[in-house]
């Protein structure tokens, strides 16, 4: 079984290799709800023009190569914005169908699975159970756990001895 940690790699890099970097975000960024209220939120920042942000990201990407070039460094991998190759043109639907099916078919349904495991955010509100939850008596909560041990060991022992009972049963002579 491979380690979460190893899946989350795998799925990381399946969705890169077959979504790009951008979309294998908007992927991964869907399935994670966050926090706040964005109506209200959104105005402070978010651009007003989004043509903006990509001269910005593109003017940035120049200057640093051309920081790399004149450091004689190695380029790091370059996510492209120019309009040969512009982002995504996908709905985020068809976005989580094909990430859907590559995690799948990479990772195998189990491994799918724990992959989006690792981003569940869960629900309720810690705040409000931990209270309940850390405020138990360590000694009821231990109590607890070892009666249910000892019913699940009363059930396995009859459950072993009524299939006993029925193997037996063949075998006996009627009188």
């Amino acid at each position: 079984m491979k380690t979460i940690s190893e899946v989350r790699k795998e799925g990381i890099q399946a969705l890169t290799n077959t979504l790009g970097p951008v979309d294998m975000a908007r992927f991964i960024q869907s399935f994670e709800t966050g926090s706040g209220d964005y109506t209200k939120e959104r105005h402070e920042w978010l651009p007003d023009n989004l043509d903006e942000v990509k001269s910005d990201l593109i003017e940035r990407q120049k200057k640093r190569k051309d920081k790399e070039t004149s450091l004689n460094i190695r380029p790091k991998k370059e996510i492209r914005l120019s309009e040969e190759d512009p982002m995504s043109a996908k709905t985020l639907h068809q976005i989580q169908q094909e990430g859907l099916d590559v995690l799948v078919e990479k990772l195998g349904p189990d491994d799918a699975i724990r992959f989006f495991q690792i981003y569940e955010t869960g629900s309720g509100d810690w705040t409000k159970d931990r209270k309940k939850i850390l405020d138990n008596d360590p000694d009821k909560i231990i109590k607890s756990i070892m009666e249910r041990r000892k019913k699940s060991r009363l059930r396995k022992e009859y459950s072993l001895f009524f299939l006993s009972s029925l193997r037996l049963l063949p075998n006996q002579k009627s009188g």
